[in-house]
């Protein structure tokens, strides 16, 4: 799995239609996804073609706030948007893996539903005419809302993370661990502390 995080994240609205309470239904055309680490990686090896801010509420990009825009090698636009803080220069080289922003609020957010986080879209191209493309499996995860590892092969351990937000002691989560049902548990109590 190529992921914009290096640790565990969330996707708290799917790419397809969505209702967004006082709005008008709309395509939503990427994914939102929240990180428990909020520093955002690059996906893929590519170049920056933007990095900037649109504080102009007349311009139709305003809504993406804060943005890093990267070509990658197969000529897709990966775009990371609403960004507090940006990390590259347009016409930056970047490789899959380099610290390129911090996930933000910027633009068109709906602070009481989404707060904090990263829009993740892929497109065709640039400008208007485009292509939208499936940014849930660009990255390897189902478009579903769930928590997921940027490590695919290893299993979240949902006490270890609960116990290090927490700040409790390593024989604490030895007694979490030991419960039956603890996983559901963990899982849960780690989603209400994100």
């Amino acid at each position: 799995m190529n992921s914009p995080y290096k640790s565990p994240f969330r996707m708290t609205s799917p790419q397809g239609m969505r209702q967004i309470p006082g709005r008008e239904p709309r395509m939503h055309t990427g994914i939102d996804l929240v990180g428990t680490d909020k520093s955002i990686y690059a996906v893929s090896n590519g170049t920056v073609v933007i990095s900037s801010i649109i504080t102009d509420k007349t311009n139709p990009s305003w809504g993406f706030g804060s943005r890093v825009w990267i070509r990658d090698a197969n000529n897709k636009i990966v775009c990371y948007n609403h960004l507090l803080i940006r990390k590259v220069a347009q016409g930056q080289t970047v490789k899959a893996g380099d610290l390129i922003g911090v996930e933000g609020a910027t633009g068109d957010v709906y602070p009481a539903l989404t707060g904090v986080h990263l829009h993740f879209e892929i497109r065709d191209r640039l400008g208007v005419g485009y292509k939208n493309f499936n940014a849930y499996e660009y990255i390897g995860i189902p478009n579903q809302c769930g928590t997921y590892n940027p490590v695919a092969a290893s299993p979240i351990d949902y006490a270890k993370l609960v116990a290090d937000k927490a700040d409790l002691e390593p024989q604490t989560v030895a007694y979490l661990k030991a419960y039956k049902f603890a996983d559901d548990l963990l899982r849960k109590l780690w989603d209400a502390m994100s």
